[in-house]
């Protein structure tokens, strides 16, 4: 899992020293964020020791409004080598105009440093209100699946390709190649997939993994899950079948 501030600070795990954990064999052991991201398959978490990140006093913010597909892959790109941009998301231009933006692709650029033209704090907290609420806004035009691809960024312009040609509302950390892709029927995440399947992307990036999205896992991931289950517990105690069975290791 991650949030918005994955470019600059990384995901939930990399900010994890250590973890409390009982296992499948009721064993209560200190372990490292390896264990972080397993869906509750392998042990119970009694106690969680994080990172303690400095308050960030210096921010200021742009947002880009672009209406060629190149233009904004550029500026990811340029973005993306920018150590004081922590923050880079995406809206496209079917999700902004359900939000209340104009048609057009945005970029929400937040700034650890005073480079952005929007340097009011109300301002900035207007702007994220903005985003964050995206997704009850598209949800009540019918838009109420939710998926959450991983793209490599050099398949990034031919995925937004996709999605423009098929008229998705979508919007999403751009700056770490993660987008929150949204549908009407469950039907149509089938193409998604092969899309992304394709592109040499994954899903699970934020929203992890459950029974509707255990197909999606990818064969290294789910070799990594196995081996700690078969670790863990052995007995698959925890959330028996829900991700993988250990007793079928081609599930």
């Amino acid at each position: 899992s991650s949030g918005i501030y994955e470019k600059r600070f990384g995901k939930m795990k990399d900010l994890v020293i250590d973890v409390d954990m009982i296992d499948g064999n009721g064993k209560l052991r200190k372990y490292g964020a390896e264990v972080i991201g397993t869906e509750g398959t392998i042990g119970i978490f009694t106690k969680i020791k994080l990172k303690i990140i400095d308050k960030i006093y210096e921010k200021s913010m742009e947002l880009l409004k672009f209406d060629k597909m190149e233009q904004l892959i550029e500026k990811v790109v340029s973005l993306k080598n920018n150590d004081e941009a922590m923050a880079i998301e995406y809206i496209n231009r079917y999700a902004s105009a359900l939000i209340g933006l104009d048609a057009k692709h945005h970029l929400i650029v937040e700034y650890n440093s005073f480079e952005g033209d929007i340097k009011d704090y109300a301002d900035i907290e207007r702007i994220w209100k903005i985003r964050k609420g995206a997704f009850s806004k598209v949800a009540a035009e019918g838009y109420i699946l939710m998926e959450d691809p991983f793209v490599p960024l050099e398949n990034m312009a031919e995925f937004l390709d996709w999605l423009e040609t098929n008229q998705i509302p979508s919007f999403g950390a751009i700056g770490v190649s993660v987008l929150h892709t949204c549908f009407k029927e469950r039907e149509e995440i089938k193409d998604l997939i092969e899309i992304v399947n394709k592109l040499n992307g994954r899903f699970g990036e934020r929203f992890g993994f459950g029974l509707l999205k255990k197909d999606t896992l990818s064969n290294i991931r789910k070799h990594e899950l196995l081996t700690m289950k078969a670790q863990f517990d052995p007995f698959d105690i925890f959330n028996k079948e829900k991700v993988v069975n250990v007793w079928n290791r081609t599930n």
